[in-house]
């Protein structure tokens, strides 16, 4: 408790002079005493001193700082004047001391604000809850460190239910970390293995988090992340003239259990993978200098990424769970009211059948991405002649037909070929299949894109996160870790971290 202002009963000379010595209105010093400590400040020219009893907050929070520190400081110094400092060291020591001691101040503020708040009512009964035992001890991870705190424990007489106040208070309760930690986790793990960002973490923020650890932890806020996902969809940003809506799927390395009956490409018919379904919204008013392309408008995109085996399934009346979670993306970039939209996929039926249940009714131009349509293309030209210039030139053609939207004609070329070769039957096929969405000549005609780059590239963004060498993954946490990846690139790692605390208060 403050003292009035004034008592000089405890007054340091070295304080004052330090003061009067600096001259900067407002700065101010704490100096211990006997019976606490005295806060000296200058004001108005001269030096104030305000004294505090030793029972309060301040001296303990002070000697928590100074025992990270004082010990720490001449072997420092003595380093410093070496002559060959070390000096990356002697940042390391003073960044953990100032851990240390933070860590030490937040776990007295914690045990303070425990003694002071009141004994709870029981939320089944509504009787008054009585403290139970001498309190129980819990450890945290924060941004400070590993904070260990013992806290009240109360239970009720009457139907036998227990609680911890603090955590409550905090909104920590069945949490092993608190927001700033969740904070940092949401930005490292859905970048990097977690191996990596155990390290990356202790570098950059001195902490100290197992690999084992952050994978336990991102489960739960991947999960998290999925209820963030699916809550309340507000209606973003205003409609757009044109839209781009692009969706492929990447094999995720899946743990044996979870492709039992999964139809796979191994050898026996089996899978060992599961398809991670990408959909990626963004515009592309922006135009390469030399080809007059459209290019993708930076910062447009956004992706939302889903293991999910059935997706639109022919038939079914139900959305299927990717189909739900477009829809709600949808609506938060204002796809449903953008004046066109445009879908480039690589035509998979499972696509158009999403994007009909989820844009049905909106003006929307299906593209065939004209990648896969020449990759398709390739491959029939390569069965049917041998290496060498004539390849070469029959495949020029071939794609100058395509780029000029005449792949009925590049179907009739080929036609002939296709009961001795398999893979111009499959072009042949395919072709025919998607007539109507290889119009790419037009599409350049009206300014509009016709590859599926972006996606792609999306793919190998959370390929580089989930398919690491000799991972293997469960459907629940290649879920949630899509959930924080899809949550890190499109930018909403504070949105989402300000929807917890708001869900930890709610509770």
């Amino acid at each position: 408790m403050a003292h009035g202002e004034g008592n000089h009963g405890h007054r340091h000379p070295d304080a004052v002079a330090y003061l009067e010595g600096l001259g900067e209105e407002g700065a101010a010093v704490v100096r211990p005493h006997d019976g606490g400590h005295t806060r000296y400040w200058l004001e108005d020219g001269e030096v104030r001193s305000l004294d505090i009893a030793g029972d309060g907050p301040l001296p303990a929070l002070l000697e928590a700082v100074s025992a990270e520190f004082g010990p720490r400081m001449p072997k420092l110094a003595a380093d410093l004047a070496s002559g060959a400092p070390d000096l990356d060291g002697v940042e390391r020591a003073l960044r953990d001391a100032s851990l240390g001691g933070g860590a030490a101040a937040l776990k007295h503020l914690f045990e303070q604000l425990d003694g002071a708040l009141p004994a709870p009512r029981c939320e089944g009964c509504g009787r008054p809850m009585v403290r139970h035992g001498t309190g129980r001890r819990k450890s945290w991870l924060t941004r400070l460190g590993r904070v260990e705190v013992k806290r009240s424990h109360y239970r009720c007489r009457s139907c036998g239910k227990g609680c911890f106040p603090l955590d409550q208070v905090l909104g920590l309760e069945g949490s092993a970390f608190t927001p700033g930690m969740a904070s940092v986790m949401a930005e490292t793990v859905p970048m990097m293995s977690f191996e990596a960002a155990s390290g990356h973490i202790a570098n950059l923020a001195g902490l100290d988090a197992s690999s084992s650890s952050l994978q336990r932890w991102s489960l739960a806020l991947g999960e998290e992340a999925l209820r963030f996902e699916r809550g309340e969809v507000v209606d973003g940003r205003p409609p757009e003239t044109r839209m781009y809506l692009s969706i492929d799927g990447t094999g995720i390395p899946m743990r044996k259990e979870e492709t039992e009956g999964v139809a796979g490409k191994q050898e026996d018919g089996s899978a060992k993978t599961r398809e991670a379904k990408l959909a990626v919204m963004y515009t592309a008013e922006g135009r390469d200098p030399e080809t007059g392309a459209a290019l993708k408008d930076r910062g447009s995109e956004s992706s939302s990424c889903l293991i999910d085996s059935a997706a639109a399934a022919s038939g079914s009346r139900d959305p299927s769970d990717f189909a739900m979670r477009l829809g709600r993306e949808a609506r938060r970039r204002g796809l449903h009211d953008a004046g066109e939209v445009i879908v480039i996929s690589d035509g998979a039926e499972w696509i158009r059948n999403t994007c009909d249940e989820v844009l049905g009714g909106g003006k929307v131009t299906f593209v065939l991405d004209q990648f896969h349509a020449l990759e398709y293309a390739s491959d029939a030209v390569k069965a049917i002649l041998p290496e060498g210039p004539e390849r070469d030139r029959r495949f020029a053609k071939v794609k100058a037909d395509i780029e000029a939207g005449r792949a009925d004609r590049v179907v009739r070329e080929l036609e002939p070929f296709s009961g001795r070769h398999k893979a111009v039957e499959d072009c042949c096929r395919y072709f025919c299949k998607n007539i109507e969405r290889m119009r790419y000549d037009r599409c350049r005609d009206l300014g509009m894109q016709v590859g599926s780059g972006v996606v792609e590239g999306g793919c190998r963004q959370f390929g580089l996160r989930l398919k690491r060498s000799g991972t293997r993954w469960s459907e629940r946490g290649a879920n949630a870790m899509l959930a924080l990846k899809s949550c890190a690139m499109n930018l909403r790692v504070p949105d989402f971290l300000d929807w917890r605390a708001n869900q930890a208060i709610a509770a």
